[in-house]
């Protein structure tokens, strides 16, 4: 007996040392991705909000910026000449330094005819300044613009220039920057407009080595360029105008849009005009147009059908209390439910408007801050309440699995839905170089949240759904590629509509059901 434990015992020594592994299968579920398709899928934070009752909101808010009334008043580049000629017709004179020969007040126009201006101050530009001297002596032109001011000091150019040679004149020239000057424009006796005072002398410098041989008609000629004169502030008359504008803005550039029939419900929109001119203007809607690649919709409200007329604003020392007009749109007063549920990519706005179309009443009182003209904007409102048809929302899951699972079993889907109408659900893993598109669940069913007696889905559905998979899908997962959840709505009784509240979603987690090799060494 101790002889035959003792040969058991080696014989299961020797067993215990041998490498080769012991296998078994067993069922598990490897994890395999999971995913939330929910509202903000598609609707950006930036661009939507959620009430005091938890619906969500989209809303878009949106500048007109195609009305270009800042342009009213404009300096242009041009060229001001003024020729200074010396007050005798005929001979020739000796003349010593400091000797005086030109004095001239004139007064210089500035701006355009259609425009009275009194006052302007400069944001930003150039005033460049050439003087040509036909003078055969060193001579010094003063030259003052008493109503163009720089913290109340008048602009001087003061050029002195060296003998001309011949027919060809000395030249001095230089430039001041224009920023913050302001222009009195109302000329020498104050009762003017678009007039500049300005007064020239030209005399023998002072420090002149030598006498200026000074001959009849001699002159000096001043020249004035204004370069990239840009207007803050302007008063006057600015005359009666016409502008036209086209505007093309971008609506639901921000939002993934998505595919179906889409019934949106008590929809809200405001036109929005501000003017912070001091002019009367008159406002009209051509074409206020809503578009997609597929189709578009003109906008029905009836007011939009006549002229609207825009009072002037009131400045107040600088203080300007602006004219504002806002012109409230829904479906009770329009078709905005119908313009809006198109899922309009653009909006296009033309039409034109008409400044001081009554002509000069205030006395030439209008004015004008070119930072803050005349703006125009659309905001839209719209409450997600809704009825769908074939709409879908989709998800990119990222796929991969941990554990070496074996060729046959199944990916378990689990959905829990807190929508209020069951949905489709369809899984595409996406090509990659190896691999094309391949659909391996198209048309699988997802039930319905739970509605309280409220209406409010407060607790979810959850469906499973198992899909067989083969080895070549197996080898695909095992390469972690990504994969796209799609789910198709119709609620019920379409278009019949829901609200949406900011926790609805849908939650999937995808498993790998399958047989698993362990192995024991």
């Amino acid at each position: 007996m101790k002889k035959f434990l003792f040969i058991l015992l080696v014989v299961v020594s020797v067993w215990g040392c041998r490498k080769e592994p012991t296998t078994w299968n067993t069922e598990v579920l490897a994890p395999l991705a999971t995913g939330t398709l929910s509202l903000s899928d598609i609707i950006p934070d930036s661009i939507s909000y959620v009430d005091g009752d938890f619906l969500y909101h989209l809303v878009f808010d949106e500048s007109i910026s195609d009305l270009n009334v800042d342009s009213l008043v404009t300096i242009p580049d041009t060229t001001l000449s003024q020729k200074y000629v010396v007050p005798f017709s005929s001979g020739t004179l000796s003349l010593p330094a400091g000797t005086q020969i030109i004095s001239v007040d004139e007064e210089i126009e500035i701006g355009s005819e259609d425009v009275e201006l009194h006052r302007v101050e400069m944001k930003s530009g150039f005033l460049k300044y050439k003087v040509k001297s036909y003078i055969n002596g060193y001579m010094t032109c003063v030259y003052n613009l008493p109503g163009a001011t720089f913290n109340g000091t008048p602009l001087t150019i003061s050029a002195s220039v060296t003998p001309s040679v011949g027919n060809t004149p000395s030249v001095s020239e230089g430039q001041f920057d224009l920023t913050n000057y302001s222009f009195d424009l109302t000329g020498e006796n104050g009762n003017s407009f678009n007039r500049l005072f300005s007064t020239g002398v030209v005399s023998v410098s002072a420090d002149a080595p030598s006498n200026a041989s000074v001959q009849g008609q001699d002159s000096v000629v001043v020249e004035l360029e204004f370069v990239d004169a840009k207007v803050k502030y302007a008063k006057g008359y600015f005359g009666q105008h016409f502008y036209s504008f086209s505007e093309n803005v971008s609506f639901l550039d921000d939002i993934q849009i998505p595919s179906g029939i889409l019934v949106l419900d008590q929809a809200r929109m405001n036109l929005k005009i501000e003017n912070n001119v001091g002019v009367d203007a008159r406002f009209t809607f051509n074409t206020i147009e809503a578009g997609n690649d597929n189709s578009s919709l003109a906008l029905d409200y009836a007011p939009f059908n006549n002229v609207l007329n825009i009072t002037r604003a009131v400045d107040n020392g600088g203080t300007v209390t602006p004219f504002v007009a806002d012109y409230f749109i829904n479906e009770a007063n329009s078709n905005l439910t119908s313009f809006i549920g198109l899922l309009p990519t653009q909006l296009n706005i033309q039409g034109e408007i008409e400044i001081n179309p009554l002509g000069n009443i205030s006395g030439a009182s209008d004015f004008i801050y070119t930072d803050n003209p005349l703006n125009a904007s659309v905001e839209v409102d719209v409450p997600l309440r809704v009825g769908m048809q074939g709409l879908g929302l989709q998800d990119t899951l990222n796929v991969s699995i941990d554990q070496a699972v074996s060729a046959s079993g199944n990916i378990v889907l689990i959905a829990e839905n807190y929508f209020p109408f069951s949905a489709d659900i369809k899984l595409t893993l996406l090509a990659d170089e190896n691999y094309p598109d391949e659909i391996i669940l198209d048309g699988g069913y997802i039930n319905a949240g739970y509605e309280s007696f409220t209406g409010v889905v407060l607790n979810p559905s959850v469906s499973t759904i198992r899909i067989p998979f083969t080895a070549e899908l197996l080898e695909r997962l095992r390469d972690e590629n990504r994969m796209i959840a799609r789910v198709t709505f119709n609620t019920p009784d379409f278009p019949q509509v829901y609200s949406l509240y900011d926790k609805y979603k849908i939650d999937l987690r995808l498993f790998i059901e399958a047989a698993a090799e362990v192995e024991i060494r």
